[in-house]
């Protein structure tokens, strides 16, 4: 899992439409398709935060399996 944080206004641009969200915590994040993995996109004040999952070498991972994958850890 890599999570990158950047200051509003100089992040990348998002690589697809929202697919949708989901729960971390108290919150809802945005999902978004990405290449062979999904992002998870939010913010909090002046910061951006991007998570993503990088699949096997040669693999992909689906939203269902991304969404296992994070749903396993502890978000405050």
């Amino acid at each position: 899992m890599t999570i990158i944080a950047y200051l509003k206004g100089s992040e990348p641009p998002l690589p697809a439409p929202a697919t949708g969200q989901m729960r971390l915590g108290t919150r809802d994040r945005t999902i978004h398709p990405s290449g062979d993995t999904f992002q998870l996109v939010w913010e909090e004040g002046p910061i951006v935060y991007l998570l993503w999952l990088t699949p096997q070498e040669g693999g992909r991972l689906t939203e269902a399996q991304f969404r296992a994958v994070v749903s396993g850890f502890t978000w405050p």
